[in-house]
């Protein structure tokens, strides 16, 4: 994409419109402390404010964002203020509990740790339940639930969180974006650990979709290696800058395709979570 002019918005270079922003912004994005790998559980809070630390000034993001519901609530609200303190008050936290909370545990966290995070993202399975939790503690909250008929039902849900493999594509996402914003509502894209292929399209759309202005999340620098010519199209400056040519701006890497290709004749399939 060509670059944005100063107080103009640029002319379309692309079905997708043009640019209208610098790059595409993403957050600085983490997992959690595993237990397995050997740590104890009463390191994880400082442990966790490191890592936050670290992908802060790699990333120049100004947001970091990281799971809970993993580990015990007394250790997720020690860990946010941890973090909190690590990052300092430039920087807001979001959480992601992937449902994994129980409506108990999440009111105890978000009594004790909300005043301290921008978002916390889908805390309990029911929509209703993230519905209660939000009027409750007036903590911002987000789903994966991006369809405009059952979202409509639950007005106090703030964010809604796509997926570009499940919401149409960049175009479908665009148009997903819109609809929430006409229903007060903010959205942005997840991150599944897409290689170079399907990292390029969440760039293109932070970079075309006027609607995204919120950090999308980032798992880029979770791949081994992401199958395309070139270097990786990392987060800087708080964001990703897509290359200007044709296309998605990116060309297969041939040699590490056969190389993979290979693994999975040899292997049969796998996931990230048993990869060899």
């Amino acid at each position: 994409m060509g670059p944005v002019r100063q107080g103009d918005r640029p002319a379309a270079l692309s079905p997708l419109g043009g640019p209208v922003r610098e790059r595409a912004p993403f957050v600085a994005y983490a997992h959690t402390v595993a237990l397995e790998e050997g740590h104890e559980l009463e390191d994880v809070p400082s442990i966790m404010a490191g890592i936050a630390k670290q992908q802060v000034a790699a990333t120049g993001a100004s947001i970091f964002e990281f799971k809970v519901g993993r580990h015990p609530v007394e250790t997720d609200i020690e860990t946010v203020a941890a973090v909190h303190e690590a990052v300092g008050p430039s920087v807001s936290l979001a959480v992601d509990a992937n449902l994994g909370m129980r409506i108990d545990d999440a009111r105890r966290f978000l009594a004790a740790a909300g005043h301290m995070l921008a978002d916390v993202e889908e805390p309990v399975v029911a929509l209703d339940g993230m519905q209660r939790l939000r009027r409750d503690f007036g903590v911002p909250v987000s789903t994966h639930c991006t369809d405009p008929e059952k979202i409509v039902h639950y007005p106090a849900i703030d964010n809604l969180v796509g997926d570009i493999n499940v919401d149409g594509g960049i175009g479908g996402c665009m148009r997903m974006a819109a609809i929430a914003a006409s229903m007060g509502r903010r959205f942005w894209l997840r991150s599944n650990g897409e290689t170079g292929i399907g990292w390029a399209p969440l760039c293109h759309f932070g970079m075309a979709c006027e609607e995204a202005d919120r950090s999308a999340q980032s798992l880029i620098t979770w791949c081994e290696d992401d199958l395309v010519d070139g270097p990786v199209w990392l987060v800087r400056d708080g964001g990703v800058r897509p290359s200007d040519k044709p296309g998605l701006g990116i060309a297969l890497d041939e040699d590490a395709f056969e190389r993979y290709a290979d693994l999975y004749r040899r292997r049969g399939a796998f996931t990230r979570f048993d990869a060899p």
